[in-house]
This record gives C-alpha cells, structure tokens and sequence, in this order.
C-alpha cells in the first residue's frame, strides 16, 4: 500500500479520482530471502484506457518504500 501511496502522490494530480486495483503475483521461494522487493505500479485512465503512468517502486522487508522510479523517497513521502 505504501508504493501505491507514493506512486499516486508523485505522479497523479491531487483531484484526480482514483480507484485501486492490485494484481497479486506468486512469491517464488528465491524472494522470501530478499531484502527488498520490485513493485511494478500503473495508472490508467477509466474512459480513455490510455496509460497516465508508470512506475517502479523498491519495498524493503518491512513494508516501506525506499525508492520510487530510482530515486530514494523521503520517509515523510514514502509513509503516506
């Protein structure tokens, strides 16, 4: 949820409605010894269909967001 958070602050204008949809992804067992974890994060418009953005997201073991399309987050941005 943190990603999605930080995603939709950085990328999204503040008016916009948004509505959530996630597709879980099967762990393989080589990710339950990483560190952190690569969230891929999109938005697209609901009329239109056209991708508004896209993004990356780097997750440490403890759920927060240590980067966002490869730039470091602040721990203000990234708890959002």
């Amino acid at each position: 949820d943190a990603c999605i958070n930080a995603f939709v602050s950085a990328n999204l204008p503040k008016e916009q409605p948004i509505t959530v949809r996630k597709e879980e992804v099967a762990a393989s067992p080589i990710s339950i010894h990483a560190r952190a974890y690569k969230i891929v994060v999109s938005a697209t418009g609901v009329e239109s269909g056209k991708r508004l953005a896209r993004g990356t997201c780097i997750v440490n073991r403890d759920g927060e967001v240590v980067a966002l399309n490869g730039k470091p987050l602040s721990t203000k941005l990234a708890s959002r």
